[in-house]
């Protein structure tokens, strides 16, 4: 056991010596942002690698018996490994799915005039694809307003009038898409059509 985890993290300690040295001799340029997201990507598959075994162990069947044909054999082992391949690959473009809307998330909550910020992030998963994992779709739902630490008390008003038109909150200025779509469209390769800004209800 103790040997398994010493593999483990001597194989986590490679992959991020590795990732710092490749970001050591690259140059500062746009190549840079998609190396990161690489290699990042690449670190948490090598931390959660026992997990994926252990998910790759309770997918493949129980043994099939010595004795029977050999061609049923060889395709129900197959058929398993196929089947663990598909579901490795679901669960590594789910996980960079939410890194990514994390990352999207938290460059949104940073411009000013952003409240609350909720991601959807859709990317090519077509085995084989050139392209797998780019980016195809982004759209945000905004709620406009100051943040949580810029937020001030406001003095509560009770609207005795039954009406549904009190609707008070700021809406989404252009200024603040401008630069919700400036920020995005910089760091990250997709072009301004690929990008849907709503407000949040």
């Amino acid at each position: 056991m103790m040997a398994e985890i010493s593999a483990w993290v001597k194989s986590i300690v490679m992959v991020v010596l590795f990732a710092t040295f490749l970001e050591f001799l690259l140059p500062a340029s746009s190549m840079q942002r998609f190396v990161r997201v690489i290699m990042g990507l690449f670190i948490m598959l090598s931390i959660l690698n026992p997990l994926i075994n252990v998910l790759h162990s309770q997918i493949l069947p129980e043994p099939v018996a010595v004795f029977g044909n050999p061609a049923t054999r060889a395709s129900e082992i197959e058929r398993a490994s196929q089947e663990a391949a598909k579901g490795r690959s679901q669960l590594t473009h789910e996980m960079y799915r939410k890194d990514l809307a994390k990352q999207i998330r938290a460059l949104v909550m940073a411009v000013e005039g952003v409240a609350e910020v909720r991601v959807a992030v859709e990317t090519n998963d077509e085995e084989g694809s050139k392209n797998i994992g780019a980016i195809k779709k982004i759209v945000l739902y905004v709620q406009p307003g100051l943040t949580s630490t810029n937020s001030k008390i406001k003095k509560v008003s009770i609207d005795t009038t039954n009406t549904a038109a009190a609707d008070n909150r700021p809406e989404l200025s252009a200024a603040t898409r401008d630069k919700i779509q400036r920020v995005i469209t910089e760091l990250y390769p997709i072009r301004e059509d690929q990008l849907t800004i709503q407000r949040l209800n």
